[in-house]
């Protein structure tokens, strides 16, 4: 498809609010039916967003975590003229 998932159901949801509002006129039954679908889809969209957001988040964290580790990891460079100890690995997992 061209069109991504998050935009259609946006698509879906304004195309079932507008036959809800055409059928409330008409049938309360189909009206009600609309309904149902347009609350589905919104609810369907707010958890794709939700979704993506922790997503998001994730990617963050984990972008944050190997910066830190980088910087850790600089900081334990030794030249072979530097006969210092090598830090313990458990010093390094704070």
């Amino acid at each position: 498809p061209q069109k991504s998932f998050e935009v259609m159901l946006q698509d879906l949801g304004s195309d079932a609010y507008y036959f809800f509002k055409e059928k409330s006129r008409l049938s309360a039954s189909e009206a009600q039916a609309w309904a149902g679908i347009f609350l589905r889809t919104v609810e369907r969209a707010e958890k794709l967003q939700t979704d993506k957001d922790k997503a998001s988040d994730f990617f963050k964290d984990l972008d944050d975590l190997l910066a830190k580790s980088k910087e850790e990891a600089s900081k334990i460079t030794q030249t072979q003229d530097e006969e210092a100890p090598l830090p313990h690995i458990t010093a390094l997992n704070k």
